[in-house]
């Protein structure tokens, strides 16, 4: 079965394919910081980051999907900067 990142919005263009990729960065991340409450003091916040630009090229609309693996699984998120 195929899986595609994607959206698709009510009453505009399809945001399922058509993008062009414009730049991919690279960004690791390691810091500890001391929540207010909660059982552990510290917490290890550390993650390697991808963040792909891409370019809509039928409406020029930008999107920026951001990939973080953590050691404890992957996530991910659609960014459409302003």
């Amino acid at each position: 079965m195929t899986s595609k990142l994607g959206l698709e919005l009510k009453n505009k263009p399809s945001l399922l394919d058509g993008f062009n990729i414009l730049e991919v960065k690279h960004q690791r991340f390691d810091e500890i910081w001391e929540p207010v409450w909660g059982e552990e003091s510290q917490i290890r916040n550390h993650y390697h980051e991808m963040a792909v630009f891409l370019n809509h090229a039928s409406t020029d609309r930008q999107l920026i999907i951001r990939f973080r693996l953590f050691d404890e699984g992957l996530g991910f998120r659609y960014e459409f900067p302003v």
